[in-house]
């Protein structure tokens, strides 16, 4: 038995199979860390079961969410537009390019893996043929549903770094989202921001669909346990 489950044994069991406020299941996740977590900053993550089959075109969601507060996660971005400098203090956050990054992509130079996302304007959307397939399939392609093909990069590019969460149902129709990091936001920040992913996922109703769309929904951090909350 892993250490993790032999402490939730033994202090959390009773939470097992109930449901609890929001804010209770935050205050149990800071509790765990504070007791039992991992040593580096554990993120918050709140999921959603739902009904939908994304096997149908209307039930295959894409959407954003922009948090109400920052999730302070140092989040990475790769901006496809010509002639483009970002901020001095997003440089190390962001890369920044055009036929230049498509090429390293292509010719497996550049490590997808720690990018978040992807912006990009609409003309470079043109030039990224032959790395489209590969940056579907890790997440990042740009999409206008999710807000990143856009002329105005800018404006933007600081929202999509520290608020912006992306939500898109797997094959069993479930959602989750970053929402924050356990360290640096308070409980009431960290509801803030969930409730601001409930809003959206709640509201999401497909023509074909009648009755309620979501049947659970639950938090949980890095190394930490999960636990169901009522809504």
């Amino acid at each position: 038995m892993s250490k993790r489950v032999d402490n939730f044994k033994k202090h959390f069991i009773s939470y097992a199979n109930k449901q609890v406020t929001l804010s209770e299941a935050l205050n149990l996740l800071k509790e765990y860390k504070d007791k039992f977590g991992a040593k580096f900053n554990e993120t918050v993550d709140v999921s959603f079961d739902t009904v939908l089959d994304p096997s149908y075109a209307d039930q295959n969601i894409k959407t954003f969410v922009d948090l109400p507060n920052s999730h302070k996660v140092e989040t990475k971005v790769i901006v496809f537009k010509r002639d483009f400098e970002p901020k001095s203090g997003f440089t190390k956050r962001v890369l920044a390019g055009s036929t230049d990054i498509v090429n390293d992509i292509a010719n497996k130079k550049l490590n997808l893996d720690q990018y978040y996302t992807c912006l990009s304007t609409s003309d470079m959307m043109k030039s990224m043929g032959k790395v489209m397939k590969k940056l579907a399939t890790k997440k990042l392609l740009p999409n206008p549903k999710f807000g990143t093909v856009t002329e105005d990069v800018e404006s933007i590019l600081e929202t999509v770094l520290n608020n912006r969460v992306f939500l898109s149902n797997d094959k069993f129709g479930s959602f989750s989202a970053l929402v924050g990091n356990l360290n640096d936001l308070t409980v009431e920040q960290l509801e803030e921001n969930i409730k601001a992913v409930q809003e959206v996922v709640v509201s999401i109703k497909p023509g074909k669909l009648k009755g309620k769309v979501v049947l659970s929904m639950s938090v949980s951090s890095s190394m930490g346990p999960g636990f169901k909350v009522a809504f």
